[in-house]
């Protein structure tokens, strides 16, 4: 989930970039039912011309919903680009998770009266043709600009 005080799309910068930093917390569900929760740390950057936002997450720790062991877990670690429409305060792009082969989507907006932080939720899935047992990963991010 993510929530704030929406940025008016007519307040979204149109020139310049903006370095957003902050946290990615969610859920990761092994293709055996395993559940995991996650966090990591999130870096977005933004270039307000292009309206392209690079997505990347770092550091992601899981920890076993079954015995609370919490350990490293890199291969989770997301990244993609998403993108927004001229007049828009909504993001949308493809994000991954190569160490897992996992790839789905984020959605988001900018918030504060002049896009100061930005949130969003994500959801992926492996492309699996023949229906074996599958994982997923879900969850929501959210940084804000120094």
């Amino acid at each position: 989930m993510s929530a704030g005080a929406v940025t008016p799309a007519s307040a979204v910068p149109t020139t310049g970039t903006g370095a957003f930093t902050g946290l990615a917390s969610g859920f990761y569900v092994k293709s055996l039912g395993m559940p995991f929760s996650t966090a990591a740390s999130m870096t977005e950057t933004v270039d307000f011309s292009a309206r392209s936002i690079a997505f990347a997450t770092a550091n992601t720790q899981a920890a076993d919903l079954n015995s609370g062991t919490v350990s490293a877990a890199a291969f989770l670690n997301l990244n993609g680009t998403l993108a927004y429409a001229p007049g828009s305060n909504q993001f949308t792009g493809n994000v991954t998770a190569p160490g897992v082969a996992l790839h789905g989507s984020a959605t988001g907006r900018f918030y504060g009266p002049a896009a100061q932080e930005l949130g969003g939720t994500y959801r992926l899935t492996p492309d699996d043709p023949f229906g074996n047992p599958r994982s997923t990963m879900m969850g929501g991010f959210g940084g804000k600009r120094p």
